[in-house]
């Protein structure tokens, strides 16, 4: 596709240039440039508020630059600066800030960048964001800093906003956009960053017999948050006590008691939190045995035909031993011959190779943008070649060498690795990228997530399990078996979810057990088209129990503790 700029010249697009989809158009990029192209010609952005958006001059704010013409001299797109970030919801959750080591002090400075963010956009007379949520921010990989994208919906002098996510509107405005309510959906995710959770979802009483689709509205009119004495929220979410003081009393100002005042000036970090843990007996349905405690609390649980290690913060145990790691975010193998454990982790998109034991790094030289690990096995994404790490043993010595499984696209942003799985995105189509067996890959187009953006996922023996956001702004679960062959699928589908991170394993027996987002545990056959879902509710379920397995036995983690937990007969 070739696209004019009048005084640059032309821009050719193609699709190895595909970024990603959106409601209204397409992204591509190309050096350090965005262009997004209009799917309707009619609805392209109208020069006059690129003008008016022009005095938006900040490097965090991407605003809509120039105006690409095509061969017929229509107005169909614009160019923007290329950043590279995470969307803000997936630091909403505590499993992806303990994989990252993204400590609470840096999500308080990350809230301080995006308060003064909105505040340089409310110096500007009439300007406002409007559609201020999660899915709007990027977040940078050194989780230092922020972006505010989808600019072109702000709100200018002569153009009002048109379009607010669900979640982040203000229920008492009258849909008379303001800059308090601007601060109010501010106020919502910054809460989720802190918190993990939206704060006026939980539970509560009020909720009870109402359609799921209607909970926000019920909360949100009345002032029910999470502060009002009926409510709770899942274990995994963090207690209140880490958010700032000012900031608190700011939230349950604005939430609970319905006022609309922006957040205040500055906001120190509060200091450690004690944490308690409680101890976990078995109950009516389960049996639970306390397996080990550790140091530290678990971040992760690799198990390899009976070779069982722990991961804590940058320490790997084995049995009674505990070796120094050099990253909290490393995949675990082990060697064939001597069973000794390997770290592989990215250094500089530098796939290192760590001998845990000898402590000390195996010479390897391998460009990348990500690993994935699937049991035993870890790929590197190297270009538009997935490429599958072995390690072999010659005596002593260890080699490590590689060999292509599958193929990618090598985008910034159309392909995404996740835990055991990579997502592509092709031309707006979401194409989920397996390794099941060694040597083996398989892509499978998946057109029920083609209008979503992913923003978690992960593998485990014939399951899949996806969170989705839609053009709403409503969080999806979903959930595959594929077919022997990997051609066919079923799908189950939960929807308008409180995301909180996904919870599931799936023992060797081909049994899948999963916390859900209510605190309930779902077991299910791992083969497509068997069986239904059982849903079990047991008090002693909760979302803070980490679900790994070893072997067809389920484990899980709490804190410092590793447990098992099966049915009682």
């Amino acid at each position: 596709m070739k696209f004019k700029i009048k005084g640059v010249g032309d821009i050719n697009l193609s699709q190895k240039d595909f970024l990603a989809d959106g409601g209204e158009g397409d992204v591509y990029a190309k050096g350090k440039t965005a262009y997004k192209i209009y799917k309707d010609f009619n609805k392209m952005l109208p020069y006059a508020k690129i003008q008016e958006l022009s005095v938006l001059d900040h490097p965090n704010i991407i605003r809509p630059r120039e105006v690409l013409f095509d061969n017929k001299n229509r107005a169909v797109g614009y160019s923007m600066s290329l950043v590279d970030g995470l969307p803000m919801c997936q630091l909403f959750t505590k499993t992806f800030c303990q994989r990252n080591n993204i400590e609470h002090e840096a999500k308080v400075d990350l809230v301080k960048k995006f308060r003064n963010l909105v505040q340089f956009v409310h110096q500007h007379d009439g300007i406002l964001i409007v559609d201020l949520n999660e899915l709007n921010f990027l977040v940078n990989k050194s989780f230092d800093d922020l972006y505010a994208i989808d600019v072109n919906s702000y709100q200018t002098k002569s153009f009002p906003a048109t379009v607010i996510m669900d979640s982040i509107r203000d229920r008492h405005c009258n849909n008379k956009f303001t800059k308090e309510t601007d601060w109010f959906s501010w106020g919502i995710v910054t809460f989720q960053l802190l918190v993990g959770i939206h704060p006026y979802k939980g539970k509560h009483p009020i909720t009870q017999g109402v359609n799921r689709n209607d909970w926000l509205d019920k909360r949100m009119e009345k002032n029910i948050s999470v502060f009002n004495k009926d409510s709770s929220v899942p274990k995994v979410c963090q207690p209140f006590d880490v958010i700032p003081k000012s900031l608190l009393a700011w939230y349950k100002a604005v939430f609970e008691d319905g006022k609309r005042i922006p957040p205040p000036l500055d906001f120190e970090v509060s200091g450690p939190i004690a944490i308690v843990v409680k101890k976990i007996a078995g109950s009516n349905l389960f049996n639970i045995v306390e397996i080990n405690a550790y140091p530290s609390d678990i971040l992760n649980v690799f198990v390899f035909n009976g070779n069982r290690f722990i991961l804590t913060d940058k320490t790997l145990h084995s049995g009674d031993k505990f070796y120094s790691l050099p990253s909290n975010d490393v995949k675990v193998t082990i060697a064939d011959k001597s069973r000794r454990p390997f770290a592989v982790y990215l250094e500089n998109n530098q796939v290192q190779v760590f001998d845990v034991v000898g402590q000390k790094n195996i010479p390897f030289t391998c460009n990348a943008s990500a690993i994935v690990q699937v049991n035993d096995r870890i790929y590197a994404q190297n270009g538009i070649n997935i490429l599958e790490l072995m390690l072999y043993e010659y005596g002593s010595n260890i080699q490590v060498l590689s060999k292509i499984a599958g193929q990618a696209l090598d985008l910034p942003g159309a392909t995404k690795a996740f835990d055991g799985v990579i997502f592509q995105n092709l031309l707006g189509r979401r194409h989920a990228v397996l390794f099941p067996e060694q040597s083996k890959c398989y892509q499978i187009g998946i057109p029920e997530l083609d209008h979503h953006k992913i923003v978690d996922a992960k593998y485990r023996n014939n399951v899949l399990v996806v969170v989705g956001v839609d053009h709403d702004g409503k969080y999806h679960r979903f959930v595959m078996r594929f077919s022997s062959d990997y051609s066919k699928y079923d799908l189950r589908k939960v929807e308008n979810i409180t995301y909180t991170g996904i919870n599931f394993t799936v023992n060797d027996a081909g049994i899948g057990t999963l916390i859900n987002e209510e605190e309930k545990m779902e077991a299910f056959s791992n083969q497509k088209d068997s069986g239904t879902v059982k849903m079990l509710e047991d008090p002693v379920v909760e979302s803070d129990m980490k679900l790994y397995n070893d072997g067809t036995k389920i484990l899980f983690t709490r804190g410092k503790t590793l447990h098992s937990i099966g049915m009682k007969p």
